[in-house]
């Protein structure tokens, strides 16, 4: 081995190496950018905004862009690293980008310079982004807004730091940072009941609000009619991070699908899987499972603007795998945790397969009837379950609770939560 390969290099070789195909859509954004950006119209000095600093800007943060925009007439701006820009230009007045957290600093009071900056809303994953915004000189306030919080997922599942430390992001020093952010900041916005739960049991008293995820109708496509499958045979398909069969089962198992080819096939039901655009690795044992099996299909990853669109052809969203194979499932996360790929589903006008791993999303489901209940060994017995169900209703009860969890619904309370965080205590 070359002297200059210290094994650090070579992991970060192999890592990239795995996700070239995500090196080869950054490339492509940043060229995007470049080439766009700088010909939009730039804010009147002095002009009220929302910034909103996120690593890696995805459905939640474009949301907050989108209804901010839209429904409050503020202008919005994204300070970002890894970007889908004309996904996300969509949403935002103006995009920055980011090389370091120095530069992230000059970006931020750069636009204090020229805006009224009525509120900043960082984000985690890491928390470094975050602590830059709260350590930095300013006259605005600083959120954070709740994705995922690595201090949550460790304190109510009680793995080891031993093992927390083998996954690298689950560090005690990301955690202690979160610690900080969430202590210090001027306002949480919460994404799930489990950070509440963790700010009462461990003293946090910065104001914090609920803002569960939710829809976007700009993403609604129409709903099928009709009670049969689309296709001649049923289909289930799931868009977002799946990993493959060589990561680590104790951190990846939940999201580790091959293992449910051959039971699909069994039902006689298509597994449809794109990957995330973000998170597009190499995967060669499902291709090999695709291969063999012609009820199970991995595609290429499709636009965040694109996706619901692709996926509406198919006849149920997949919410019913093993949750319990993630290190860090618990019973908090179980009552409280939903992925955003449920409100994706709702907006593709797809009724949800949903286990009792998720309790709120198995609530929503059960009281709309906008999908099917089913147990743990999903799919195991599923096209039983579909065959004896409604379809029909589920897929005109989908139009209705999308409509019910529409973003612009909670439009109001956001910046009323913005601007006087004190006086919105949740």
């Amino acid at each position: 081995m070359p002297r200059f390969l210290y094994p650090d290099m070579i992991k970060k070789i192999q890592y990239y190496a795995s996700r070239r195909k995500v090196v080869g859509r950054v490339v492509k954004n940043i060229g995007h950018y470049l080439a766009l950006e700088p010909f939009r119209r730039r804010g009147r000095r002095k002009e009220p905004v929302i910034v909103c600093v996120r690593m890696n800007a995805r459905t939640r943060m474009f949301n907050y862009g989108w209804t901010l925009r839209r429904k409050q007439g503020i202008r919005t701006i994204l300070v970002t690293q890894v970007f889908e820009y004309k996904f996300q230009r969509q949403a935002f007045d103006e995009i920055k980008v980011f090389f370091s957290y120095p530069h992230l600093e000059r970006i931020i009071a750069e636009l204090g310079e020229r805006y009224e900056i009525k509120a900043v809303i960082g984000s985690l994953q890491p928390a470094a982004q975050a602590e830059v915004l709260l350590r930095m000189p300013r006259s605005w306030p600083v959120f954070i807004d709740h994705y995922d919080s690595m201090w949550s997922l460790w304190h109510f599942s009680k793995f080891s730091t031993e093992e927390m430390e083998k996954f690298g992001k689950f560090s005690m020093v990301e955690i202690e940072a979160e610690k900080f952010c969430f202590s210090n900041a001027d306002g949480v916005l919460a994404r799930s009941g489990s950070l509440l739960r963790l700010f009462a049991e461990t003293g946090v008293t910065t104001p914090v609000r609920l803002f569960e995820d939710k829809c976007n109708e700009k993403f609604f496509q129409p709903i099928g009619g009709g009670s049969g499958p689309r296709q001649g045979e049923w289909s289930v398909v799931y868009p977002g991070i799946f990993y493959p069969m060589s990561f680590d089962s104790r951190f990846a198992g939940d999201v580790q699908f091959v293992p449910l080819g051959r039971v699909f096939a069994e039902e006689r039901i298509h597994f449809h899987l794109y990957p995330s655009p973000h998170h597009n690795y190499q995967y060669p044992e499902y291709e090999a499972e695709a291969a063999r099996n012609p009820y199970f299909h991995i595609h290429p990853p499709v636009d965040f603007d694109k996706v619901h669109q692709e996926i509406s052809q198919y006849d149920f969203g997949w919410q019913a795998h093993d949750f319990t194979k993630a290190i860090f499932f618990s019973e908090i996360s179980k009552k409280y945790e939903l992925s955003m790929k449920f409100y994706s589903f709702l907006e593709a006008g797809l009724p949800i397969v949903i286990n009792d791993l998720l309790d709120r999303g198995r609530r929503i489901v059960e009281e709309s009837a906008a999908g099917i209940c089913t147990d743990r060994l999903a799919p195991r017995g599923l096209r039983k379950l579909i065959e004896a169900s409604d379809v029909a209703a589920m897929r005109a009860n989908v139009e209705t609770v999308r409509r019910q969890l529409e973003i612009d619904q909670i439009s109001d309370q956001l910046l009323a939560f913005l601007d006087n965080p004190q006086g919105e205590k949740a």
